[in-house]
């Protein structure tokens, strides 16, 4: 195949950059508390009128707020 050498060797190039910065992120010190989303919805696809319509049915959202 054409050009799969080349892909390859750009994509270990780019990983061997980012790696650092990956572990760095990955050590960073964890905050004694974090603010929380939780989301649930349904997406789905409905016949309407002769057309297909994409729709969403969002069951809940919960948010906890820090007030610092």
């Amino acid at each position: 195949m054409r050009g799969c050498k080349s892909v390859g060797n750009k994509i270990s190039r780019i990983t061997d950059k980012i790696l650092p910065i990956v572990r760095e992120w990955q050590e960073r010190p964890l905050k004694e508390v974090y603010a929380v989303v939780f989301m649930d919805a349904i997406h789905y696809h409905v016949r309407s009128e002769g057309r297909i319509v994409k729709s969403v049915w969002k069951d809940s959202i919960f948010k906890i707020q820090l007030n610092s």
